[in-house]
């Protein structure tokens, strides 16, 4: 049972994690730098600093554009409102001012052989104007990447198209398109549907054409013209654009796929809505940019309220909350828990959980880390390995939701990182442990809003206490057996309608002593009547990493070795217990305590290699191979 740091494989630095107490390079503070409004990278002062974005014409390089808007901004992440006509990025041979320029000098020059301020993630399109967000470094860069990559963003756009979208009934047309997106030698991307594909791409690389899904909803139309909201699935070049020019529908002023109309003398096409999960907190952001009123009135209609005026936060990730309870969960904010009466100091008795003392099951293997408090507390401390920073913190934050007002109980909470954590966002949060000495360090560590309670995780239906609206359990269900009390006792804990997030080792590609990673290296091919070395030889050889499985549905139970590099320099041996598990059994078990899987998301490793010919595979893989599995399970049966 522990809270920081898992080593329950051997053989990975992923799994193992890494040395306690270090910090990214970009965790250093900086002095902020301020950007001159009218001073746009290759623009000079003076320019149109206070227009609107998208009420210009896209014009060429060099000529004035309005500037980005700063949507939000802190030590993280950085939002900006795109005008049409402006680059999100300009290629390196270039001048010409883009958004990606702005953000670089904003903030501020990359210092010689230090760190990079600025990255980017998505694109939009030059016409196109609305939402982006980058990064300032690199952790946030790579956590953002992987949630566009696992389609964890909510992206909204708004497009004014020609034609009137109608069903066949003659209401408001919604519904997909699918198709194979096809980028031309002369820039231009074309819409393919399945049997085309197959005929026009043959003999031609796999990644030449890409399959695009986008949903719409028609929100208006009037006079030739509808008002489109659409959704993408996946982010293609000029998706949108191309996919509804195959609709029959163009997006007006778009002259690159033949639009008949220019009536706003720009690409009738805004982002208008981002959100995404912060990299750090793991809390919701969600951002608002209205199109343009003309979309709607071209459209015949008028904005909604609050569709007009300059883009704004509509949730912030350290902010108020605009309601209390836990947001994706379904009915979580809905029933409001009871009171938690007056707090005690840390470490006295309190009446609703009884005296301070273990609360164990009999006739079960003893599974705690107390034998191992000290040494883990003198690894991890204040300072959680960087899976726990990066990866397991914010994701078991996101897998809640709003957790701000929320009463929380933390199972096998250890020093209690997750717990406090919890608290610095603003929930009220109760740790549970069986160690002694754990929830003496936790204590010691203890912030406001936290109690901690020395009570087995099997044993935790005992408690009286009163109900809480989610409970967590993170990194340690694989050292915990049997698991259908820990189950069934959190079920007791909850509310109806509470969540309950559980984060694990992948259980299919991080089983101890079932899984670890082999290279295979791919030979060139000789050419028959040929000498190699001499021209006989095609192709290149290729080094690819993958991850073995020599076994996954049978159960397993280890005694793991914490701290193999000291062990083999001849100091004692730091032994746990780790069980591994089929997914199978976790979710029968769940079903059994009364709970519904809502959710589920594999993590891979946010590291990065250190340069070498191993590196770009080694990341690949990494990437590719996840190493941890979160759940969000509600609870709908006592």
């Amino acid at each position: 049972m522990k809270n920081g740091r898992s080593k329950t494989t051997r053989g990975n630095r992923d799994d193992r994690g890494s040395r306690a107490g270090h910090r990214d390079r970009d965790d250093r503070k900086r002095p902020p730098k301020r950007w001159q409004p009218g001073t746009f990278p290759g623009k000079p002062a003076g320019g149109r600093g206070g227009a609107r974005p998208g009420t210009a014409s896209p014009s060429a390089a060099g000529t004035d554009l309005p500037d980005p808007t700063i949507v939000f901004e802190d030590d993280d992440v950085l939002v900006i409102d795109k005008p049409a006509g402006v680059l999100s990025a300009t290629p390196p041979s270039s001048d010409e001012p883009s958004a990606f320029n702005f953000v670089k000098r904003h903030t501020g020059p990359r210092p010689r052989k230090g760190p990079a301020r600025a990255f980017i993630i998505h694109r939009l399109d030059r016409d196109a104007s609305g939402l982006l967000v980058f990064a300032k470094n690199e952790r946030a860069f790579r956590w953002l990447k992987e949630d566009f990559r696992a389609k964890r963003v909510h992206r909204l756009y708004l497009a004014l198209v020609e034609g009137e979208l109608r069903d066949p009934a003659g209401r408001l047309a919604e519904g997909a398109m699918q198709g194979f997106l096809h980028e031309r030698p002369d820039g231009r991307v074309v819409s393919l549907p399945k049997q085309e594909f197959r005929e026009s791409t043959r003999g031609q690389k796999p990644d030449e054409a890409r399959l695009a899904v986008t949903y719409y909803t028609t929100l208006a139309v009037s006079e030739g013209r509808s008002l489109v909201q659409l959704r993408m699935e996946t982010g293609r070049k000029h998706q949108i654009r191309v996919q509804l020019r195959a609709l029959g529908n163009p997006v007006a002023g778009d002259q690159l796929y033949h639009a008949q109309t220019d009536p706003l003398r720009r690409l009738c096409l805004h982002a208008a809505e981002l959100g995404f999960r912060h990299p750090r907190t793991g809390q919701s952001c969600e951002f608002v940019s209205p199109a343009p009123p003309e979309f709607w009135t071209l459209a015949g209609t008028q904005p909604p309220p609050g569709g007009t005026g300059a883009p704004y936060v509509r949730s912030e990730p350290h902010g108020q909350a605009r309601e209390p309870g836990l947001g994706p969960a379904r009915a979580l904010a809905s029933a409001a828990a009871p009171a938690a009466g007056p707090r005690r100091p840390a470490g006295a008795d309190h009446p609703s959980h009884g005296p301070a003392r273990p609360l164990t099951p009999p006739s079960t293997l003893d599974t705690s880390w107390d034998h191992v408090a000290q040494w883990y507390d003198e690894l991890v401390g204040d300072q959680p390995s960087d899976h726990y920073r990066d990866v397991i913190l914010p994701g078991a934050v996101r897998l809640l939701g709003d957790v701000r007002g929320a009463r929380i109980l933390d199972v096998a909470c250890g020093q209690g990182i997750l717990s406090r954590h919890l608290a610095e966002l603003g929930a009220r949060v109760t740790g549970v442990d069986a160690s002694e000495s754990l929830i003496a360090a936790a204590r010691a560590h203890a912030g406001p809003q936290v109690e901690y309670v020395i009570a087995d995780a099997r044993a935790i239906g005992t408690l009286r206490h009163p109900k809480f609206d989610a409970a967590t359990s993170v990194m340690a269900l694989m050292n915990i057996d049997p698991l259908d009390p820990v189950l069934a006792g959190c079920a007791q804990a909850l509310r109806p309608g509470g969540a309950l997030v559980i984060v694990i080792l992948h259980p299919a590609f991080r089983a101890p002593r079932q899984t670890a990673w082999g290279f295979e290296t791919t030979r060139r091919t000789v050419i028959p009547g040929t000498r190699p070395g001499h021209g006989g030889t095609k192709g290149h050889a290729k080094v690819r990493q993958y991850r073995r499985v020599d076994g996954y549905l049978s159960a397993g139970q280890f005694e793991i070795v914490m701290n193999p590099g000291e062990a083999a320099r001849g100091k004692p041996k730091v032994t746990t217990w780790t069980f591994h598990r089929p997914l199978q059994t976790y979710v029968k078990t769940l079903h059994a305590a009364g709970f519904v899987i809502e959710a589920l998301e594999e993590w891979p490793s946010l590291r990065r290699s250190a340069p070498g010919p191993r590196a770009t595979e080694e990341n690949r893989a990494r990437r590719e191979i996840p190493l941890f599995l979160g759940m969000r399970a509600v609870l709908v049966a006592g």
